[in-house]
């Protein structure tokens, strides 16, 4: 059984789309995926259109049916078998075990369970059916493509997508029936609230005019009505993003969002936005989720852009406090690759790749006679792959007055810079120059060019980080850069522990560049303090210490350093018990 019925429904004076429920079934389809179970039972829909049933449930079987493929996927064979890029790598095999698999609240890691044409499948994640799905269970279902390459979504993205996947659906267990204007839960790890449509704050968003190439409504729908699946922790990510759902490709993500977002701020009648306003904030919903379960989008190049905005927009319009908090540089792309300094053309809102087949040292402080190969290699991606994406995000940003949020004033200088930029340095150089300026798309270029000048004036970040990448080389005088250039380290820094995720036991090593009273201390999700590494003088040097976790619960934790000047930086830790 499919339920496909929707009224609008006046809550104090709000319009809002709600699916008709609830009714009982012995199966529901979505998105060319259905799921049987053994008998009826009460089911219906959140407001994104995702559906939910209430469990235990046995899920008797779905289709399409998982396991090996049972049709010829020779043109896919062909493709696995001579695909390379340009740098040698493939996320791809020609590994027949699974097709059209599913996984129950998958985690932040390394593998799927869906597709094994992808180097990062996981037998031991993939369910096998019959399976009794209960309450605060996600199961994620998929379809995958029979030949590759394929067209995406995306209609603007000029490549063809190699993805192993072509949809998903996600079916929800829940104890009782949730309220009608339920958001669907996020589908990562066990965390499963009820954010609700009735908390929007809709008067947060503008109603301005449109502008010349402005996308239509139902276009958009269509790029946020299906889960977008992102809980791959590396560059095998678009491996498996399905192209019926997301972009692969995180220029495009970020893209996507930008369009979406700015989209939301035009004139128009709440029940004429209201589906594209719900799927956009499921998806800053399912984001923050991952967040939750120790995401941490920061793999260098311009692979994981386009994260924060939409957690950013769904915790302002939720006014949820704890999806708020964004400590600092260590969770972000565009936060990772963005920091204060001077370049070699005096610009001060900078940008690094950060890594990209190893390490990519900070560069643009150097002249471009003196560039190495990977800076080079950095300055294309600048161009090509990140600032022109990052326009519309941090533009919708400032118009919902989200700069403090953010908490990144770095990122919106650095986006101020790319797009009034001079080029005669660059083309005197012999650099390239020509998207400098400019927006990848035009109507988030017109949308610049008719408001940047005019958003609301705002507060700004409370804490700027800028993202080091160190080894230790022995020197207790100094870090040691992986370039060894110049470097902006305020007072100190704080690594990232390792291993992280970490069961019950990690390190922490930290950097003081001058002596002075130094705290180090850990505190939950809620803000409460559980422990106190460090509290008092420490010399000059390399530092660490150790953190035994057994006693607490799992979960996500903030290490915070700080100095008696008053600086202090935070990084996220992730702890499986």
């Amino acid at each position: 059984m499919n339920i496909t019925r929707w009224v609008l429904t006046s809550i104090l004076g709000l319009v809002y789309i709600i699916p008709v429920y609830a009714e009982k079934a012995d199966s529901v389809t979505q998105f060319g995926i259905t799921w049987t179970f053994d008998k009826e039972y009460e089911v219906g829909q959140f407001v994104n259109g995702d559906y939910w049933v209430v469990g235990p449930v046995m899920i008797a079987s779905v289709s399409p049916q998982p396991g090996p493929p049972q049709i010829d996927e020779t043109v896919r064979f062909n493709y696995i078998r001579d695909f390379i890029n340009q740098y040698g790598d493939t996320e791809l095999q020609n590994d027949t075990t699974m097709r059209n698999g599913s996984m129950v609240n998958p985690n932040w890691g390394p593998g799927q369970g869906y597709d094994s044409g992808s180097k990062s499948y996981n037998s031991s994640l993939s369910i096998s059916f019959p399976y009794t799905l209960n309450p605060s269970e996600s199961l994620i279902s998929t379809v995958s493509h029979t030949t590759l390459p394929n067209t995406p979504l995306l209609p603007f993205y000029s490549e063809l997508s190699r993805s192993v996947l072509k949809t998903a659906a996600i079916l929800t267990c829940l104890d009782s029936v949730p309220p009608d204007d339920a958001f669907r839960p996020p589908y990562a790890s066990t965390w499963k609230p009820l954010y609700r449509a009735g908390d929007l704050k809709r008067e947060l968003l503008p109603n301005l005019e449109p502008v010349s190439r402005t996308p239509g409504i139902a276009e958009m729908e269509k790029l946020v009505e299906r889960p977008w699946l992102d809980h791959i922790n590396n560059w095998m990510l678009g491996g498996t993003a399905p192209t019926e759902n997301l972009a692969s490709y995180g220029r495009e993500f970020c893209r996507t969002v930008s369009l979406v977002g700015l989209r939301l701020m035009l004139e128009g009648t709440e029940a004429e936005k209201e589906k594209l306003l719900l799927g956009f904030v499921q998806l800053g919903i399912d984001l923050h989720g991952l967040r939750k379960a120790g995401a941490m989008w920061h793999m260098g190049g311009g692979i994981t852009s386009g994260r924060k905005w939409p957690v950013v927009f769904a915790s302002l319009l939720l006014d949820d406090e704890e999806m708020k908090i964004f400590p600092g540089a260590s969770e972000f792309h565009e936060d990772q690759q963005t920091y204060y300094g001077v370049s070699w053309t005096g610009e001060t809102a900078l940008w690094q790749m950060v890594k990209h087949h190893g390490t990519a040292p900070m560069y643009e402080h150097r002249n471009p006679a003196d560039y190495s190969d990977i800076d080079y290699r950095s300055h294309s991606y600048r161009h090509c792959c990140t600032g022109l994406a990052w326009i519309g995000e941090a533009l919708g940003a400032l118009l919902i007055e989200a700069r403090q949020t953010w908490n990144h004033d770095a990122f919106f200088d650095y986006c101020d810079r790319f797009m009034n930029e001079p080029t005669d340095p660059y083309r005197e150089a012999g650099l390239s120059y020509n998207l400098l300026g400019k927006a990848f798309d035009p109507f988030v270029q017109n949308m610049w060019d008719a408001y940047r000048d005019s958003v609301p004036e705002q507060p700004g970040a409370t804490n700027n980080m800028k993202w080091l990448t160190y080894y230790y080389t022995g020197d207790e005088n100094a870090p040691s850069s992986t370039s060894g250039e110049h470097r902006d380290l305020h007072q100190m820094i704080l690594s990232q522990n390792h291993p992280n995720p970490f069961h019950s036991q990690t390190n922490i090593s930290y950097y003081v560049q001058q002596a002075g009273s130094v705290e180090l201390s850990i505190r939950d999700m809620d803000g409460r303090k559980i422990a106190t590494l460090v509290n008092g003088h420490r010399a000059a040097g390399h530092q660490s210490c150790h953190w035994d976790a057994s006693s607490c619960d799992g979960g996500v934790y903030f290490c915070t350093l700080k100095t008696s000047s008053g600086y202090s930086q935070t990084i996220k830790m992730v702890l499986f018990q």
